[in-house]
């Protein structure tokens, strides 16, 4: 059997450890067995041999199974139903040629474009970010309801419609055909695999013909694309830049990531993305995009924080199936709300609360563990950062904002129940320093530290501020230089 149909994600062993694993093999499979394929799929759709087998190992281990251990199905069944969608939205990509959407048909210079912008959220950074700015800057956007919030937009193409129609079903055909015969010799189903580089290849092409730009620049670290990168840069000459988001998971979220400039929280951000396969040409530690652009923005500046101040704060995380990367990956997470109700049991006058996301939905297992303990729990009323930095200590299972806060001068607490939380807090002795694995080493830490200041902490747990995030004030500033001055390399 062929190994990408039977490869085994094992759940009780370290998630760090296995998501390692898994990116080597799947590296290891499309840089040796599939190489032939690779390189020959390469040469049909003239792109770089190591980017197509960056995408496929890319798409094999997203789309991995990591709750029921099930790799991607690539089973002949599976090849025909993949094709025939395939051939469906390639039909649909005629009949658009035949209703035009009135797409331009110039395409339009710009310093900076926006990929893929899909939330409300991501528009209101963005426009932090270049208020006051004199850049020109124009968005791809996902949404009909986003798009008037930029002054040059197009939407993300969904049928190719700028590709002249004899070349995409030429260049279609033909790349099927390879497929097929190289699935039949490997004894697996790359149609599965390669029908979505395929559209996202064409795409691309329509995209980036209308756009022309220097800079290529997202946020979602997680959906980078090597080939959709790839031809913007070919088509534009322009450089990808992504803005970290959040902690790089060692897990699902966290998988080949691909871009000419990593802007990053620290350095272990830029260590993590190559220890999952990504590449970056070059890295910018400049903290936190989201910090910025919420709580430091000089155009719009948060107005006085006058909402309740905690000696504990739990910053939350929203909890998904991409967290679920180990065995006890939920069990540990609601350990740390069992956790907290122990501190309230012990030290009743600490005032403790939970800042959810403005977006989190109420939890039932959550809400069942905190009855009748009166600790807090907000979402949407205040800003996280500014709720974080009034608090005395905040605490955490797989915040970004903890890491944020703690470069920020901000005494931390990081819950890891039993030492397996290794997708968010990687074997570094910064973050063991401040890390608790059981109830009794929490509680004993957080006696401790909500007696003393910042930089008694700082020295007694041997706390680098720059290990957890670079201070964030002169983020966009120092963004501007730095792409003036690449740009001109």
């Amino acid at each position: 059997m062929n190994k990408l149909k039977s490869y085994m994600y094992d759940r009780n062993n370290c998630c760090a450890s296995e998501a390692g694993k898994i990116v080597a093999f799947a590296k290891d499979y499309f840089d040796s067995k599939g190489a032939q394929f690779c390189y020959t799929l390469s040469r049909v759709l003239e792109l770089d041999t190591q980017t197509v087998s960056m995408y496929l190992a890319k798409y094999y281990v997203d789309n991995y199974d990591y709750v029921n251990q099930r790799p991607l199905n690539l089973s002949f069944t599976n090849s025909t139903k993949a094709v025939v969608i395939y051939l469906s939205w390639l039909l649909i990509c005629i009949l658009v040629r035949v209703m035009p959407r009135g797409r331009p048909s110039s395409s339009r210079f710009i310093r900076f474009l926006l990929d893929k912008v899909e939330f409300s959220n991501e528009v209101s950074r963005f426009e932090k970010l270049f208020a006051g700015s004199t850049e020109s800057v124009a968005a791809i956007t996902t949404r009909e309801d986003l798009k008037h919030s930029f002054q040059n937009y197009g939407m993300a193409s969904k049928y190719a419609d700028q590709i002249p129609i004899l070349g995409l079903i030429s260049l279609s055909l033909r790349s099927l055909t390879i497929v097929a015969k190289y699935s039949i010799r490997d004894r697996v189903d790359y149609n599965t695999l390669v029908v979505r580089l395929l559209k996202n290849y064409f795409n691309a092409l329509s995209d980036f013909a209308e756009f022309k730009a220097s800079f290529l620049v997202y946020t979602q670290h997680y959906n980078s694309c090597p080939v959709r990168n790839y031809i913007f840069k070919k088509m534009t000459n322009g450089i990808v830049v992504i803005l970290q988001k959040n902690i790089i998971q060692l897990g699902k979220n966290g998988f080949f990531i691909d871009s000419d400039v990593l802007v990053s929280l620290n350095s272990d951000s830029c260590d993590r993305v190559e220890f999952l396969g990504g590449r970056f040409n070059d890295a910018w530690n400049l903290g936190s995009f989201f910090m910025y652009s919420l709580y430091f923005n000089p155009v719009e500046k948060l107005g006085s924080y006058d909402g309740p101040q905690f000696d504990v704060l739990f910053m939350g995380q929203n909890v998904h199936a991409g967290i679920d990367n180990y065995s006890q990956s939920y069990a540990d997470y609601y350990q740390c709300f069992k956790w907290l109700k122990e501190l309230k049991e012990k030290f009743p006058e600490l005032k403790i609360g939970i800042k959810h996301h403005n977006n989190n939905l109420p939890d039932p297992i959550e809400e069942e563990i905190l009855r009748d303990t009166e600790i807090s729990v907000y979402r949407s009323e205040y800003c996280s950062y500014q709720m974080g930095l009034n608090a005395d200590v905040v605490v955490g299972f797989g915040s970004s904002i903890v890491f944020e806060l703690v470069g920020h001068g901000k005494k931390a607490v990081l819950m890891n129940p039993a030492g397996r939380n290794s997708q968010f807090l990687f074997k570094r002795s910064e973050y063991n320093a401040i890390g608790s694995e059981n109830i009794e080493q929490f509680l004993l830490m957080v006696e401790r530290i909500h007696d003393i200041d910042f930089e008694s902490y700082r020295v007694e747990y041997s706390v680098k501020r720059d290990s957890f995030c670079v201070d964030s004030g002169n983020f966009g500033m120092t963004f501007f230089n730095n792409c003036n001055e690449y740009s001109n390399k």
